[in-house]
Formats: structure tokens, C-alpha cells, sequence
């Protein structure tokens, strides 16, 4: 009788740690503020691989070094420019390899008049209205090169 008891105690408190866990996201990410309903609207809405650029971003499941790094698919985890690791907030805000494209980013933000802290990653990953100037930038520098190539070419300029 004490083990079942035991037994069954313990299977509550998986269940509830698992329950618990599976809508309790980590308060440190950088994401997930916006109301779902509007960021699977938009998403939905935006070419497939802009949207799982965004994707990728907003759940810090990417081709960046530190992600990769943890599955031994990459040798270092950190940015072979900057030398520090190259997490989705390097990425975005840090880098000094896509300064220019950064600044053009900034720019079109402030030109298209959105009221956002283009300097703060949760910003940029929980704002949908900017999703799609931020998708450009990410597919800019090609860092997501297997995303680029499953754009539609009738998107981009023709290389013809």
C-alpha cells in the first residue's frame, strides 16, 4: 500500500511539473509577450519563409553557432567576427558583421513611422507589425541560407 501511494504521489507531481512547464515559459527569453492570436495572424500571413525565419527567431531554434553548438553541429559557439556568442540577440542588435544592414533596418523601421525600441530583441520578436521588415533584414545578410533558397523568385530582383 505504501509504494502504490508513493507511486501515484510521485506520478501527480510529474504530471504537474509537466503540465505546469508546458505553457510556463522561460521569463528570461526574449519573447513571448504579444497575444498569440495576433503573432499567428501575421505569421500566417507572411511568405513561408519569412514566417520561419520568424519562427526560428521567437524560439531561438536557428542556425546561429550557440544553438548549433549544443547538438555538436557547430565547433564554436561564438560569432566568428565578434568572438562572443552568437545568440538571436547578437544576431539582431550586436554584430558587427551586418552593421550596415542594422542601420537600414533602423531606418526603414523609423521611416515606416512604427513606434518600437529597435535596440531591445524582445521588441523586435514581439511587435507583429514589424515582422516583416524584420524578416527582410534577417534574409538580407543570408545568414539564413536555407530559407533564402526557398523563397519564390518572383519575390526579389531576378539574377537573369
Amino acid at each position: 500500500m505504501i509504494l502504490k501511494s508513493s507511486l501515484g504521489m510521485t506520478w501527480q507531481k510529474i504530471k504537474a511539473h509537466f503540465q505546469i512547464r508546458k505553457y510556463n515559459l522561460n521569463p528570461g527569453h526574449p519573447c513571448f509577450n504579444s497575444a498569440p492570436e495576433k503573432v499567428a495572424d501575421l505569421l500566417s500571413s507572411l511568405e513561408k519563409g519569412h514566417a520561419a525565419v520568424i519562427f526560428q527567431l521567437r524560439f531561438d531554434h536557428n542556425t546561429h553557432n550557440a544553438y548549433l553548438y549544443q547538438f555538436y553541429l557547430a565547433n564554436l559557439n561564438s560569432c566568428s567576427i565578434c568572438k562572443v556568442p552568437e545568440t538571436t540577440t547578437h544576431f539582431l542588435l550586436y554584430c558587427k558583421r551586418f552593421t550596415t544592414q542594422s542601420q537600414n533596418f533602423r531606418r526603414q523601421v523609423k521611416e515606416e513611422k512604427i513606434k518600437i525600441n529597435c535596440h531591445s530583441t524582445r521588441a523586435l520578436l514581439d511587435t507583429p507589425t514589424i515582422f516583416p521588415l524584420l524578416a527582410e533584414y534577417v534574409l538580407h545578410p543570408k545568414h539564413f541560407t536555407s530559407f533564402v533558397s526557398s523563397l519564390p523568385s518572383s519575390d526579389g530582383p531576378s539574377t537573369a
